[in-house]
């Protein structure tokens, strides 16, 4: 499978992310794409941010990420995805009250959500 479409699959989802082999050089691929993407201004998304929240988060860089997953928060703050990984981002980052409260958030705004 060439990188190209390994990009394709790892952004189709979580569940290509599960059955895509990730390489080190991969993961800096994508993230240069989806930089890309955003720095064009073709397209606002909150999916696009948590998809390079992720990459960075495989590649051990926990404190961009978070970046990331707050602005993924910013476009949709009624977002629980984003809440989730932000809190596993400062739990990474051993922020583990903000992490703990981040996680509390995430849990109600999704007993509101499925409730409705």
């Amino acid at each position: 499978m060439n990188e190209l479409v390994q990009v394709i699959c790892i952004c189709n989802g979580p569940n290509s992310l599960k059955v895509a082999p990730i390489a080190h050089k991969t993961s800096y691929m994508i993230l240069s794409w989806i930089l890309q993407i955003i720095e064009s201004g073709t397209m606002v998304s909150m999916t696009i941010h948590v998809r390079r929240c992720l990459s960075y988060l495989m590649i051990n860089k926990a404190q961009e990420a978070l970046l990331d997953v707050m602005q993924a928060q910013v476009i949709n703050p009624e977002w629980s995805t984003a809440l989730y990984l932000q809190a596993a981002c400062l739990f990474i980052l051993e922020m583990e009250k903000d992490a703990k409260e981040v996680l509390k958030e995430a849990v109600s705004l999704d007993s509101k959500t499925k409730g409705k």
